[in-house]
C-alpha cells in the first residue's frame, strides 16, 4: 500500500510539473485533457482557460482541461500570475478607455519637454501596468499627424498629470484585488509624482536649455 501511494503522488506531482505552465490553445485535440493527459469520449467534459493577460487575450495561451482537474488549473493560474511582472487585465481595466496626459521627453534634443494630451492606455499595446527594477511602467499611446506612436512610461508620469483621474492616493476600485506588495509598487509611484511638483515648477520659470531639461528628467528618475 505504501508504495502505491508513493507512486501515486509521485504520478500526480509529475502531471503538475509538466502541464502546469499555460500554453497556445490553438491546433489541439478537443477530447483530451492536458493536466492529466487523459482522453475524454466527449468534449463535453472538457473546458478552456486563457491568462489574463496579453498573453492570453492576443496569443491565445492558457490551460485546456477537464472538469476533475479544475483545482489543478485554479493553482497553476494563481503560481503563474505570482511569477509575473505584470498586473492582469481585470486588475489594469480601470485605467483604459480614459484619456491621460503625459509629459513627453522627445528624442529629438532640439524639442523641450512638453505635455502630450490625449493618450490612451490599450490593451493591444500590452499589459498594462509592468514592473522594472522595482518600477511600474505603462504602455501609452497618442495619436500625431496622423501616425499613432508608442512608448513606456513611467506610472508616476501618467499620475503627476492626472490628479483629478489618480488623486493623492491609490483608491482606484481594484485595489481590494491587488497585493501588498503591488500597491506598495503603486505607492512609490506616488511618492515619485509628488516631488516632481517643485522642480516642474523651477524649470517652467527658469529659462534653462531645452537639452539641460531632458537630462534633469532622466536623471531625477520620474519619467523615461
Amino acid at each position: 500500500m505504501r508504495d502505491f501511494i508513493i507512486k501515486l503522488i509521485d504520478e500526480i506531482i509529475d502531471n503538475w510539473e509538466d502541464n502546469k505552465a499555460p500554453f497556445r490553445l490553438v491546433m489541439i485535440s478537443s477530447v483530451k485533457c492536458y493536466m492529466c493527459n487523459k482522453y475524454k469520449t466527449t468534449s463535453d467534459n472538457l473546458r478552456s482557460r486563457y491568462t489574463d493577460d496579453f498573453q492570453g487575450l492576443f496569443n491565445k495561451k492558457g490551460w485546456s482541461y477537464c472538469k476533475d482537474c479544475e483545482y489543478k488549473v485554479d493553482l497553476a493560474e494563481k503560481l503563474y500570475y505570482k511569477h509575473q511582472n505584470y498586473l492582469t487585465y481585470n486588475q489594469t481595466k480601470f485605467l483604459r478607455d480614459t484619456d491621460f496626459n503625459f509629459l513627453r521627453v522627445s528624442s529629438n534634443k532640439s524639442i523641450k519637454p512638453y505635455v502630450q494630451e490625449s493618450a490612451s492606455i490599450l490593451r493591444c499595446s500590452g499589459n498594462s501596468i509592468i514592473r522594472s527594477n522595482n518600477r511600474l511602467l505603462v504602455p501609452i499611446t497618442w495619436r500625431s499627424d496622423f501616425d499613432e506612436y508608442q512608448k513606456m512610461i513611467y506610472l508616476s508620469n501618467l499620475i503627476y498629470f492626472n490628479f483629478n483621474f489618480f488623486g493623492k492616493f491609490f483608491n482606484q476600485k481594484p485595489s481590494d484585488k491587488i497585493s501588498e506588495k503591488w500597491q506598495d509598487y503603486i505607492k512609490n509611484e506616488y511618492d515619485y509624482s509628488n516631488s516632481w511638483n517643485i522642480l516642474l515648477f523651477i524649470l517652467d520659470k527658469k529659462n534653462i536649455p531645452n537639452g539641460l531639461i531632458r537630462e534633469i528628467c532622466f536623471y531625477w528618475g520620474g519619467f523615461n
